[in-house]
């Protein structure tokens, strides 16, 4: 029997899984996330050690076991070779499946490279694969640039009405009163020193919840709105590109995974009744692509 790895390698979040070839689940482990956009490959593989030995260790196998490793990574789509180079040097003799993020997120919602997937968690991107190979992504382009209808995005437009608060310009609000209860009431300059001194994306995309908790609000309402046009833009734009129908469409990410306000409006746009939950996770997706692949 077979035994595969599957790596998951998000900006925030670390996930490795271990399946046989029945894709049963043998092992898992998490650990902190990892960017080869952010990260040099040591930091990287120093990453990694602790999180692929505890998955093995809970599988009840060992590195030699292994027939592959399917991987993932946030921003490893530009950078497949160095992708490998790392996993090799943490696991040298293991042949290895390289992906971005994204792709791993659509072979484990259809348990194959076919069909689009939405996502929306911290960032926002649509990414598909019609069935002769050829793909397509819109947005993904990063919190700086895009990232429009994700959690950051979402964050930051509450962060932004806070400001309009401790600004005078309006009134103070029940959203507003839950970013400064989470923010743990900052005043301007506290508030300037927090969000510039260091990357805020994780901190900023928290924020995000109070949005779908407060969706009777007519400013949240409004935003999300926006948020549910803009996220399926993105969809629609790969769809088409590809010419696949709306039941080659799954949702991912923690905004878009579960029904909530967000999910719903997005729902509604595409005429669907009932979420398009992925069949299993980008983990798992990634395990599929090593088992594929070997």
């Amino acid at each position: 029997m077979g035994y595969f790895l599957g790596i998951d390698g998000g900006g925030t979040h670390l996930r490795i899984v271990v399946v046989d070839s029945a894709l049963q689940v043998l092992g898992q482990a998490e650990g902190t996330g990892i960017n080869p956009n952010h990260y040099n490959l040591l930091s990287m593989a120093g990453e990694l050690i602790d999180p692929i030995e505890q998955a093995l260790h809970a599988a009840n196998i060992t590195r030699v076991q292994l027939e592959a490793v399917g991987v993932g990574i946030a921003g490893g789509d530009t950078m497949q070779h160095d992708v490998a180079r790392l996993i090799h040097y943490v696991l040298p003799s293991v042949r290895v499946v390289t992906a971005s993020d994204a792709m791993i997120a659509l072979v484990g919602a259809f348990a194959q490279a076919y069909g689009v997937v939405l996502i929306a968690g911290t960032g926002s991107i649509a990414f598909g694969c019609a069935e002769d190979g050829r793909t397509s992504t819109s947005g993904g382009w990063g919190y700086k640039m895009g990232d429009e209808g994700s959690g950051y995005w979402i964050g930051l437009q509450l962060l932004r009405r806070y400001t309009y608060v401790l600004d005078g310009r309006i009134a103070n609000g029940t959203v507003t009163d839950a970013v400064a209860a989470q923010l743990k009431s900052p005043q301007r300059h506290d508030l300037v020193r927090w969000m510039y001194d260091a990357p805020r994306v994780s901190d900023v995309a928290a924020l995000a919840p109070i949005a779908l908790a407060h969706a009777d609000d007519p400013f949240i309402a409004a935003l999300l709105d926006q948020a549910a046009e803009e996220l399926v833009l993105c969809a629609k734009t790969v769809m088409n590109a590809l010419a696949l129908p709306v039941d080659r469409l799954a949702f991912a990410g923690g905004l878009l995974s579960e029904e909530n306000a967000l999910s719903r409006r997005v729902m509604q746009r595409f005429g669907l009744s009932e979420l398009p939950r992925c069949r299993y996770s980008p983990t798992i997706g990634a395990a599929i692509m090593a088992m594929k692949g070997a």
